[in-house]
């Protein structure tokens, strides 16, 4: 038996946008193509006598001549409809397409229109083996439409095996940078108003025990290493937690880049200090709020953050380079927004950054919320990658907060000439290499 798994190609904020020539050290940020866990984290639940092959359509072409027996294809909403036309092609050729991911347990009556079997959930609960015994005993007329993994069951995080990262060697200077993803825990309680963590790891954080990050990193290869959970302040990363995992990292002499979100760095300022010592770089998602929280209270949270320039100060002094991410496009911005988020990233001196439209993401409380006022202009999935304006603005034309991020993206950049991303990691990938995919 044969598997060829698929992670769909992503549109880049500025890929269809030519306000930057390609040596424009900005035009890296809005484009850059880093790799996905979530096929490795299914291969490490994989059999091993299953033959497998993967292709990242975001540096390779589709092998539409596969001898593959199934067609595996994992998708979050800025590649689903990459993913869909993808699927759609092996089906004309009958070639069995199953797909999963987040994109998949968020719209699952959708995404079955484009293939022959949907996993709603996480593949480590159990749907994925329960499927490939179906499709062992009898194929895919086997197998049932839907694998939904039950609501009130939680995995155990000790089992975890590390994900397979040794597939992405074949793509080794065609990622952006080589920067492994490391995600230290599952499902969050935040409830952050575009954030789809909720909707396929549920309000429960599960944080991985230490021994299991430890496996992980005999695993990696690399120097840096990205931790993607940007909760990791959060009282579940208990003082104890955090002290055994910057031990951990030391003694494998990694680094880390981590995300983080002022929101959460209220009273950690030790535990930042601490971070610091392993870390050197942070992405920065500035203006991420959670939708619990009233639009009076969000306002006056967001203006303390743009008056407050002594914790990226703070971050510098701890030598720390900050990669900030600023959304712009909620309600409760109008045009004014635009002049204010530049002038904040300049003058705390970023050493670099990236500027994205604030979107409605199925399954996120931003979505509810224009779905229930009418709001979402469009559902055509290839738009959703936070560079298009998906929905109707309330303070001002979608027309204006389009300008007003091409506008952000300029005028940063126009004051920043150096990217200390691509002096510090290099520029790996060939933007033309995926021209024609």
């Amino acid at each position: 038996m044969k598997i060829l798994f698929i992670f769909p190609n992503i549109i880049g904020y500025l890929e269809n946008n030519y306000i930057m020539a390609e040596d424009d050290p900005g035009y890296y940020n809005g484009n850059f193509r880093l790799q996905s866990l979530s096929i490795p984290t299914v291969l490490a639940i994989t059999p091993k006598d299953i033959e497998f092959e993967f292709v990242d359509h975001q540096i390779e072409k589709i092998p539409y001549d596969t001898d593959a027996d199934l067609i595996a294809i994992t998708m979050y909403t800025p590649n689903a409809a990459d993913g869909y036309d993808i699927a759609n092609k092996f089906r004309k050729i009958g070639k069995p397409v199953v797909i999963g991911g987040k994109h998949a347990t968020i719209l699952p009556e959708d995404v079955k229109q484009h293939c022959d079997c949907v996993f709603v959930g996480e593949a480590e609960s159990g749907i994925w083996a329960e499927f490939l015994e179906d499709f062992r005993k009898g194929g895919i007329k086997n197998c049932k439409p839907y694998y939904r993994q039950d609501n009130d069951y939680y995995f155990d995080m000790e089992q975890l095996e590390p994900p397979r990262r040794d597939i992405w060697q074949k793509y080794k200077n065609k990622y952006s940078w080589l920067m492994p993803p490391l995600q230290l825990s599952k499902g969050c309680p935040a409830g952050c108003t575009m954030c789809t963590v909720p909707a396929m790891e549920r309000t429960r954080l599960r944080v991985k025990p230490i021994s299991v990050i430890e496996k992980e990193l005999q695993t990696i290869k690399e120097d840096y290493v990205y931790l993607v959970d940007d909760n990791i302040l959060m009282s579940k990363f208990t003082d104890k937690y955090l002290t055994e995992l910057v031990a951990l990292f030391k003694n494998y002499n990694k680094k880390m880049m981590l995300s983080i979100t002022p929101t959460f760095l209220t009273n950690r300022q030790d535990s930042l200090k601490l971070l610091s010592t392993v870390c050197d770089e942070f992405y920065y998602i500035f203006n991420c709020f959670s939708g619990k929280q009233s639009i009076a209270k969000i306002v006056e949270e967001e203006n303390r953050m743009f008056s407050d320039y002594d914790l990226p100060k703070r971050l510098r002094d701890y030598g720390v380079n900050i990669f900030g991410s600023m959304f712009m496009g909620y309600d409760w911005h109008d045009k004014s927004i635009f002049e204010k988020i530049v002038n904040y990233t300049i003058k705390s001196e970023f050493g670099a950054c990236e500027f994205t439209i604030a979107t409605p993401y199925p399954g996120t409380p931003m979505w509810k919320q224009m779905e229930a006022e009418g709001r979402i202009l469009t559902k055509d999935w290839s738009k959703y990658n936070s560079g298009n304006v998906v929905f109707q603005p309330k303070n001002m034309t979608p027309e204006e907060l389009y300008e007003g991020f091409l506008f952000c993206w300029k005028e940063y950049w126009k004051h920043n000439k150096t990217n200390h991303l691509i002096e510090k990691f290099g520029k790996f990938q060939d933007y033309n290499d995926n021209a024609s995919l």
